[in-house]
C-alpha cells in the first residue's frame, strides 16, 4: 500500500521524481561499474598523470595516472551504501532513544535529551573527524564516526512528536485497555512519528554522504588506494 502512495506523490511531484532517478541511474551505474568503466581504478599511467579531459580520459587523470571516471564509477559502490548504511542507524538509534525519552519522561527523558545535547555542542564534522582519529581509518571506523554525531537529531524529533501524541485519545484508550508498554509505543505511537523521521532521513543522505568522503577526503575514512567519491 505504501508503494502505492509514494509512487502516486512522485507522479505528481516532477521535482522528486526527477530526485528519485537521478539517484537510481547512480546506483545502477556503480552496481555495474566493472561493465561501465573504462579502465581499472587502481591502474596507474604516470606518464599520463594529472592530464585534462580527453577522449581516452573524460575526466582526466589523477597524479598517479589513474582515470578519474572509473574511480568515481567505482567510488558510489562505497559511498553510496555507506551513506545508506549511516542514516539508516542513526535513524533506528534516534527512534528508540526518541520515543523512550518522549514516552518515559522524568529521568530517563532528562539523562537522554542532556547527552543528545552534549553531542549536539559540538560541530557534527570537528567531532566525527575527532571519533574517527580515534577509531582509526576505514570505513567502519568512519561510519561509526558519523553514525554517534548523527542519531541526536533523530532523537529530538521523534521526543517532540512523541509528547504530541502521548496524550491523545487513541492512546489513553491504549493504555487503559492493558495494551503492554512495548507494544504501544511501536504498535500506536510510532507510525504517527515514523513519517517525518523518515523525511528527515531521506533528507540527510546527501548530507551523510558528504561527511563520509570529507574524512575519507582528510584521511581517516577509506583506505587508499581504495576508491570512493572523498
Amino acid at each position: 500500500m505504501w508503494l502505492q502512495d509514494s509512487w502516486r506523490f512522485l507522479q505528481k511531484n516532477v521535482l522528486a521524481l526527477i530526485g528519485v532517478s537521478v539517484v537510481s541511474i547512480a546506483i545502477i551505474i556503480s552496481l555495474a561499474a566493472p561493465a561501465i568503466a573504462p579502465y581499472s581504478p587502481l591502474q596507474q599511467d604516470m606518464a599520463n598523470r594529472l592530464s585534462p579531459p580527453s577522449r581516452e580520459h573524460p575526466m582526466g587523470t589523477d597524479p598517479l595516472g589513474r582515470d578519474v571516471l572509473s574511480r568515481v564509477i567505482y567510488g558510489g559502490r562505497i559511498s553510496l551504501p555507506a551513506a545508506i548504511i549511516i542514516v539508516i542507524v542513526s535513524l533506528s538509534i534516534g527512534i528508540v532513544l526518541g520515543l523512550v525519552a518522549g514516552f518515559v519522561g522524568g529521568l530517563w527523558d532528562g539523562v537522554l535529551m542532556r547527552f543528545t545535547d552534549l553531542v549536539t555542542a559540538f560541530p557534527p564534522m570537528i567531532l566525527a573527524m575527532i571519533i574517527a582519529a580515534a577509531l582509526g581509518s576505514g570505513i567502519g571506523q568512519s561510519a561509526v564516526a558519523i553514525i554517534i554525531v548523527w542519531w541526536p537529531m533523530y532523537a529530538r524529533l521523534v521526543r517532540g512528536l512523541v509528547l504530541s501524541v502521548r496524550n491523545d485519545e487513541y492512546v489513553l484508550a491504549a493504555r487503559a485497555l492493558g495494551v503492554p508498554t512495548g507494544r504501544l509505543l511501536f504498535r500506536h505511537i510510532l507510525p504517527t512519528c515514523l513519517g517525518p523521521a523518515v523525511v528527515l532521513a531521506t533528507l540527510d543522505l546527501g548530507s551523510a554522504m558528504l561527511v563520509f568522503a570529507s574524512l575519507s577526503f582528510l584521511g581517516v575514512g577509506t583506505k587508499p588506494p581504495t576508491p570512493s567519491w572523498g
